[in-house]
């Protein structure tokens, strides 16, 4: 356009300007991808370039399957190790209360035997020598009652310390999640919205190219138009950003994977 007499020294300087700033943006948005492709790499114990040739090919984002939460929200939360970890140590407070009140109480154990009931020698082999005996053993620990009953109650405060632990991570993952699943939602929204920003925004360059196009206006409002339009995808491309690292904090925070909404769905 400058060639042509339609556009003047001032705006060309202008346009090659904001063409320089955008090409001087792209090598730190190379090398951050790089970094964190590198730091994934190392994350899943392989060399840091392995997964560059993966990750560097464009693909679709995943599907969305929070819907499937409402249907397994508790089974979910079972999947994290530190609910499993709180659960186990519950169970094995809670049996190993059971082993302390049962050591106060008496056992009770039946025994019999058979044998000659004869000092000669000569008359061990007679059925008449022969008797059976039969019987019972009662332990009773009546001078160990007091010990006993201390460990039943250091076990008793073991297991309620237990079930504390374990209520109390079961309520601290839910938070988790729900806080989680929370910015997920307004992550979602967000985008929307700067999808249909970006959508009106590119609607006006448009417009306004091919109103300098039929010269019913200048160069400098086309631009800036553009210019607008490039913000608006930048800040979209953001808001999903925001929206994949927020889906994968919400796995996370459940303690599955993608592939596990798929099960639920079968």
């Amino acid at each position: 356009l400058h060639d042509l007499g339609e556009a003047g020294s001032s705006e060309l300087n202008q346009a090659q300007a904001l063409l320089a700033d955008y090409k001087a943006q792209l090598p730190g948005f190379d090398a951050q991808i790089r970094i964190l492709i590198y730091r994934l790499s190392v994350l899943s114990g392989l060399a840091p370039d392995a997964l560059s040739k993966a990750l560097m090919t464009s693909r679709a984002m995943p599907g969305d399957h929070t819907h499937s939460l409402s249907q397994a929200s508790s089974t979910l939360l079972r999947r994290r190790a530190d609910v499993r970890h709180a659960e186990r140590q519950y169970v094995i407070a809670a049996e190993q209360h059971k082993l302390a009140k049962l050591a106060i109480y008496p056992t009770f154990s039946l025994f019999g035997s058979a044998g000659p009931n004869t000092i000669d020698f000569d008359r061990f082999s007679d059925n008449e020598s022969l008797a059976f005996n039969f019987g019972g053993l009662i332990h009773w620990p009546l001078y160990s009652g007091g010990r006993l009953r201390a460990q039943d109650k250091i076990a008793s405060e073991l297991e309620l310390q237990a079930e504390y632990d374990y209520v109390n991570t079961v309520l601290k993952a839910m938070q988790e999640v729900e806080s989680v699943a929370t910015r997920l939602i307004e992550s979602k929204n967000e985008l929307t919205a700067r999808q249909n920003s970006y959508a009106a925004q590119r609607r006006s360059a448009n417009d306004m190219q091919q109103r300098y196009q039929a010269g019913v206006s200048n160069l400098i409002a086309w631009r800036n138009s553009a210019q607008q339009a490039m913000l608006s995808e930048q800040a979209m491309l953001g808001a999903q950003s925001q929206l994949l690292q927020h889906s994968v904090a919400l796995h996370k925070a459940i303690g599955g994977s993608w592939e596990l909404f798929e099960e639920f769905q079968k």
